[in-house]
């Protein structure tokens, strides 16, 4: 691709995003009358070959096919949500392509689409967010993309997916269906078409031995991953809670994310480890606007306590003390925002990205992984913990913690409403506190829950991303907005591999 640009540089600039060179071999071109036409990929290893389109002929040599230099191809994945908000969804099929292998010719490009819809128009329309039933269960009339249970019966059956929607279509929102969803409590909003899958949730409507209803159902199954470690969670220190001091051993998990700049390296941002390879931070650490242009984001810091010692120990009596390990940076090779996230948008939804790492980090008594939710219950008391301002409102050197409160989400909506910032059903908010809440430094670090388990210990759970907040902050009335990290797990383990 770098031969590509350079050949191009004169005449054109190329956006890697949107574009892509194909060809470069002699005799061997689109040329002039192919305008518009395809660049096609066949894949033919489960079944019958088919063919899928992934590239428009754009542009390229005034001369075609007479040296080594590729056409210009425009990437079509990069603009199917632009082609499914064009299309009239009536009669719309989207098909889902998980990681389609391409073979090593021409058909270089990985399509990775959605599922959605097919919609029959015999429905008593309704408006969006009114009141509707399934099978006398009460639910939302809401977009069809917005709907849980839309993707999550989509992953156990197309045919049951197409027999639900056409019976449950509710209306029209412009040109976006409507469905009726018995599950809004478990529905995430997702603008711009695409549908993330938050869970495995039975719906009666089409399941008969389906006999609770949704949100008690709402599991997902993260037992013997092999992306994840079954040993996620645990807290090696001997104090939980109180305090806003954390212990040196206490949350494992955290990680400081560092940025290349032309003078030195800084942190701006916190993270959390959720496997020996991936670290869990907030999409605005990664392409936020926010974000100079001459940051570069590099590595993490992993295992670190006090920022300011390069030894990390605290007292342990009135004359010994207790040390750490030397915390550990590792290069970032990959980063992975969510595809829908908006930078300049106020509402910062799937404000949520993941960090592969260069290597894969050994866990130790203070590296551990942090929990994925296995489902979407947000009960007892949170945490945030991290290095962001504090009172004084200059960083601190030490990790901190402090005990949050889940806040009513209605009110909360209502507070950002008189601020021009309409949250989504993806995200949480926590704190509201006057002095308590996570602060700017915080980003993308975690919300955190103890959850009990069966033989009477805890493992604590990643449930929230910090996102954004009131400025200045620990506002009375103001909580702190968090990405909901279960509506987003599916796109995690999508996201990851080993």
């Amino acid at each position: 691709m770098d031969r590509c640009v350079m050949a191009f540089r004169r005449n054109a600039e190329i956006s890697e995003d949107r574009q892509m060179c194909v060809g470069g071999v002699p005799g061997r071109d689109s040329c002039g009358g192919d305008s518009g036409g395809l660049l096609m990929q066949v894949n033919s290893l489960n079944g019958p070959p088919k063919y899928y389109f992934i590239g428009i002929v754009s542009f390229g040599q005034k001369s075609c096919g007479v040296s080594e230099t590729h056409a210009i191809y425009s990437r079509v994945a990069a603009y199917t949500t632009w082609i499914l908000n064009t299309m009239h969804p009536i009669r719309l099929i989207i098909t889902k392509l998980n990681n389609s292998i391409m073979s090593t010719s021409i058909f270089l490009v990985s399509l990775k689409f959605l599922t959605l819809l097919i919609i029959s128009i015999n429905a008593q329309y309704q408006s969006p967010r009114d009141q509707c039933t399934v099978n006398s269960q009460v639910g939302t009339c809401i977009n069809a993309r917005d709907c849980t249970l839309v993707s999550n019966i989509l992953q156990q059956s197309r045919e049951q997916a197409i027999n639900y929607l056409r019976r449950n279509h509710c209306g029209f929102e412009g040109s976006n269906p409507l469905v009726c969803c018995v599950n809004s409590a478990n529905i995430s909003t997702r603008p711009n078409g695409v549908v993330t899958n938050p869970g495995t949730t039975s719906d009666p409507s089409w399941n008969s031995e389906s006999s609770s209803s949704p949100i008690e159902n709402f599991q997902i199954d993260l037992a013997n991953n092999p992306l994840l470690s079954n040993d996620c969670g645990r807290d090696l220190s001997q104090r939980i809670v109180g305090g806003e001091r954390t212990d040196l051993d206490e949350f494992p998990w955290m990680a400081l994310v560092e940025y290349q700049k032309p003078n030195g390296r800084t942190t701006a941002c916190g993270g959390v480890l959720i496997s020996k390879r991936y670290i869990l931070t907030a999409a605005h650490c990664v392409k936020g606007k926010d974000l100079p242009a001459t940051w570069r984001l590099s590595s993490v810091r992993l295992g670190e306590y006090n920022t300011d010692t390069d030894k990390d120990c605290v007292p342990d009596s009135e004359n010994s003390e207790i040390c750490a390990d030397d915390p550990i940076t590792v290069g970032v090779e990959e980063q992975i925002a969510h595809e829908n996230y908006r930078p300049t948008s106020r509402d910062q939804r799937y404000d949520i990205a993941l960090l592969r790492l260069s290597r894969d980090v050994p866990f130790t008594r203070y590296i551990q992984p942090i929990c994925l939710p296995s489902n979407s219950s947000l009960g007892g008391k949170l945490f945030v913990a991290g290095w962001g301002k504090t009172e004084t409102s200059s960083a601190s050197n030490i990790k901190l913690k402090l005990a949050l409160p889940l806040a009513e989400k209605s009110l909360c909506d209502q507070t950002y409403v008189s601020a021009g910032v309409r949250l989504g059903l993806g995200q949480i908010c926590a704190g509201g506190q006057k002095g308590k809440d996570s602060c700017r430094g915080d980003s993308g670090g975690p919300l955190m829950a103890l959850e009990r388990i069966a033989d009477g210990t805890g493992k604590w759970t990643a449930v929230g991303v910090v996102s954004f907040g009131p400025s200045p902050c620990g506002m009375q009335g103001w909580p702190g907005v968090y990405t909901k990290v279960s509506d987003f797990v599916p796109w995690i383990l999508n996201n990851m591999r080993r």
